[in-house]
């Protein structure tokens, strides 16, 4: 169920947000194409290859020397053509294994970037000659003037373009995620949705705020849905970590006010030896030996009473008429019957639909609107009731 709600809601989400996805890539695409049409500059290579037989790593130095630079510069004959762009344009390389001088000239010019390696290639041979004492310099690639920019590249842009988009998406989708969460009364109330109150608990001292837990008191004291039930199933959304302090402080408060209360504790379905003691101990309140479930519950405080069993026990309860059967014990014999389901168990419609209502508890800034609302219209849909929801706020 869980899965099928996560993807619903971003199924929903995209198809509402569907024009402002387009948007977003049409702009991307046209931003991408603009650029590579008029502020790409394409760069063009004219490159020569020599055999020489003495190669030495500093011929580098005396091929991009002031010197051979200048004289380069002078043959041009170009005013734009100064030793120092043809320095910022060349480069040399020296291969001693295969004795052999490169030089690689990259312009947006292809006839200047030709005619600077063709002048190299004439120059450099008897500034060489006369450095170094060579006895050969054997031409090994000609330069040749170039037809196609070497950056000329559409598939890179291509890539870059989806990149960006898919990034993009996933930006905006997260803020739209967002904005969707649940923060303020205000967002639950525009979605027709009840604000019963907010829980702030502390993880690390286990302590829920006393004060918050007496405004939920009165909320259910008000809320006649609530107030008229009594099995109220609490759903706890996965982003909750856990609902037990809220639960047991909650009861306690309303304990006080002279209600016979019974709290259906969930235990961990790994624990065997203990999940048989929970089946029988269902099996005897199903029984005709068991006169009141508060002879087998464990009593927590005046008018509170603890029922534990296992999480596999109660879901085993499929059968309509046992459900009805236990439904009936309970409220023949407590005004409040407090049990806890999570929307990502499997049957746990079972409980929401025999609960008199649901609460649902969303954690703060976490759990979104679409959520929320996916979860109280499969409750809906199943005839169960909502009668609103308690915003969790947890500090770790």
């Amino acid at each position: 169920m869980e899965t099928e709600w996560n993807l619903k809601i971003l199924l929903k989400t995209i198809d509402k947000k569907k024009f402002n996805i387009l948007l977003i890539v049409v702009v991307i695409i046209v931003l991408f194409v603009t650029y590579y049409m008029y502020f790409e500059r394409s760069i063009y290579n004219s490159s020569f290859s020599v055999f020489v037989d003495k190669p030495d790593q500093s011929m580098e130095n005396i091929v991009l020397s002031d010197s051979m630079l200048k004289l380069v510069s002078d043959h041009i004959g170009d005013q734009k053509v100064t030793p120092d762009y043809i320095k910022t344009v060349t480069t040399v390389t020296i291969n001693k294994e295969q004795k052999t001088l490169s030089v690689s000239v990259n312009s947006e010019s292809p006839d200047l970037a030709y005619t600077i390696a063709k002048q190299f290639q004439t120059d450099a041979k008897d500034k060489l000659v006369e450095v170094y004492s060579i006895t050969k310099y054997e031409m090994i690639k000609e330069p040749i003037k170039p037809t196609e920019p070497v950056n000329n590249n559409s598939e890179k842009y291509i890539l870059r373009a989806i990149i960006v988009i898919a990034i993009a998406i996933v930006i905006y989708m997260a803020l739209v995620m967002y904005k969707q969460a649940i923060f303020t009364e205000e967002q639950l109330k525009n979605r027709k949705i009840n604000y019963i109150g907010k829980v702030e608990k502390n993880l690390r001292k286990n302590k829920v705020n006393e004060n918050d837990l007496k405004s939920l008191v009165k909320s259910i004291q008000l809320n006649t849905s609530i107030k008229n039930s009594k099995l109220i199933n609490f759903i706890k959304v996965k982003q909750v970590i856990t609902i037990k302090d809220m639960l047991f402080g909650l009861a306690n408060n309303l304990a006080k006010y002279n209600k016979n209360i019974l709290i259906i504790e969930r235990r961990s379905t790994n624990r065997k030896s203990k999940d048989n003691e929970d089946k029988n101990r269902l099996e005897y309140i199903f029984s005709d030996k068991s006169s009141k479930i508060a002879n087998i519950a464990r009593k927590s405080k005046d008018n509170l009473y603890i029922l534990t069993v296992g999480n596999n026990e109660l879901y085993q309860l499929d059968c309509e008429d046992k459900i009805n059967a236990l439904v009936k014990k309970l409220k023949d014999e407590f005004d409040y019957i407090f049990i806890q389901t999570a929307e990502e168990e499997e049957n746990s419609e079972i409980w929401n639909n025999a609960a008199d209502t649901n609460i649902i508890v969303v954690e703060y800034g976490k759990t979104t609107m679409p959520q929320l609302e996916a979860i109280k219209q499969v409750i809906e849909d199943m005839d169960g009731k909502v009668a609103g929801a308690i915003v969790d706020v947890t500090k770790k």
